[in-house]
């Protein structure tokens, strides 16, 4: 897989985004939220659930910066592992009603 790689700006700030291997990726976000004051620090270690890596925060008087590399990926409490590859909309489209699995095929 060839690494994908994105910029992207909105109103408070800029997030890049890469996903260099199959199933991780980096984020680094960039915001500015003026009225916000003071200083905050956050560092998250996950090996478990949704979105497991790392993760950095820092913010000083509005400004914040957070650097995160995760795995793309959803856990299946069920079975304690990650889930496959289209596992996790089977198991959604088996929970729904069967007149929205149909209207859903359109």
């Amino acid at each position: 897989m060839v690494a994908t790689m994105a910029l992207t700006r909105f109103n408070s700030g800029v997030c890049f985004h890469t996903r260099p291997w199959f199933h991780k990726a980096v984020e680094v976000n960039l915001q500015c939220k003026p009225g916000k004051a003071g200083f905050s620090l956050s560092f998250r270690i996950k090996s478990k659930g949704d979105h497991a890596g790392i993760c950095f925060c820092i913010g000083l008087w509005g400004l914040f910066f957070e650097f995160e590399f995760h795995d793309v990926r959803h856990w299946n409490w069920e079975r304690d592992r990650w889930f496959s590859y289209g596992e996790e909309e089977a198991l959604h489209l088996a929970s729904l009603p069967e007149a929205d699995v149909l209207d859903a095929s359109y």
